[in-house]
């Protein structure tokens, strides 16, 4: 959960107060406006009957339970292609990326509309119901990472029939804006819609693409990973994924997943010694805050794991998955125990050999004059 709280309290505060005061700012309660894409209507109700289609979909997989896999901010279904490869012969699967992420173009945009609107989280849900009815998917699995987890719950408590059940991989049903510190819908749109999209305005696409390559090397422990997702994030016009963002931070499905009946697994990444930030206590603490009174809701934690579970704890989380769609105990990833060092050997000693005796009935030659 730490990496996913850098991109999402981190860059949407610390950076704008990193940005140059030189540079203006946007009117309060605003938000940028997406990168080419020019809206197309003139209010809320006739975006509401517009619809951004899924900007993606790989099938793959021929299993018995259908599954839909929903990948987080920046990020496109490339990022479950090992799951879904591992796992062909369990499920059939649907990866999907969301309208504005790989290249697409995000949903049209009302101007002056509020991130708490959250209108493009709404596209994105009717965008995988439009998936879900097209396509004939009878009760899929929802797997999603990190936006896309916070997506697969809004779904999940929302249309409880239409599901089998929700995994989200290190995502929450309201990411926290102050830690310790709970708010209502009204308090957090205030936040969001005022000071957080003002700020957010005022940085500079070099400014913004500096701190996502920064943010996104922690979020993997392989380093060549890291630099692929790097890559993948920064691609995504700055305009889109502030909007996404904002969005996300403006969302709170805590109350309908509290009263929805679908199954829930969550799945938190406690990082480890080089990325967690306060102790293992406090990030569970905030998972189990979120979680307790669902009543359909399993957390399980994944230590030594950052925050592409996927990458970082494949076989965890496969295991994970399938012990929860069989209603049975769900493992987490415990973290190795540190290695002991070895005792230093004492340094090897010579041993003086004693002289062999002569053989019996040998005599030493005398030696010349």
């Amino acid at each position: 959960m730490r990496t996913a709280l850098l991109l999402a309290v981190g860059l949407t505060a610390n950076l704008a107060l990193a940005q140059p005061a030189s540079t203006p700012a946007s009117e309060p309660g605003t938000a940028p406006a997406p990168a080419a894409a020019p809206s197309s209507h003139t209010g809320e109700q006739a975006h509401a009957d517009a619809f951004t289609p899924l900007a993606h979909i790989e099938m793959r997989g021929t299993g018995s339970v259908p599954m839909v896999l929903i990948p987080g901010l920046m990020s496109e279904w490339t990022v479950f292609e090992s799951m879904m490869t591992r796992n062909a012969s369990k499920y059939t699967m649907y990866a999907v990326t969301l309208p504005g992420f790989g290249g697409s173009q995000p949903p049209p945009l009302p101007d002056a509309t509020p991130p708490s609107k959250t209108l493009w989280l709404d596209n994105a849900e009717r965008a995988i119901l439009d998936l879900i009815e097209s396509k004939k998917i009878v009760k899929p699995v929802l797997v999603g990472h990190s936006m896309g987890a916070h997506l697969a719950m809004r779904l999940a408590a929302k249309h409880p029939d239409k599901f089998q059940a929700a995994v989200a991989i290190d995502g929450l049903p309201a990411f926290p804006l102050m830690p310790g510190v709970e708010l209502s819908k009204e308090q957090r749109a205030a936040q969001i819609d005022g000071v957080f999209a003002q700020q957010m305005g005022t940085l500079t696409d070099e400014l913004w693409t500096n701190q996502v390559r920064q943010g996104t090397s922690n979020m993997v422990k392989s380093a060549d990973r890291a630099k692929e997702i790097a890559e993948m994030s920064v691609r995504v016009p700055r305009p889109t994924s502030v909007r996404y963002m904002l969005e996300l931070l403006a969302s709170d499905v805590t109350k309908e997943l509290k009263a929805s009946s679908c199954k829930v697994l969550g799945i938190a990444a406690l990082g480890d010694d080089s990325t967690r930030f306060g102790s293992i206590d406090l990030a569970k603490a905030a998972w189990k805050s979120q979680f307790d009174a669902v009543p359909a809701a399993t957390v399980v934690y994944f230590d030594d794991t950052r925050h592409f579970v996927m990458d970082d704890a494949p076989t965890e989380l496969d295991l994970a998955i399938e012990q929860f769609l069989a209603g049975k105990d769900v493992q987490g990833k415990i973290a190795p125990p540190p290695a002991k060092a070895e005792p230093t050997p004492d340094p090897v000693r010579a041993v003086p050999t004693a002289p062999k005796p002569d053989a019996p009935g040998k005599t030493e030659p005398e030696s010349p004059r």
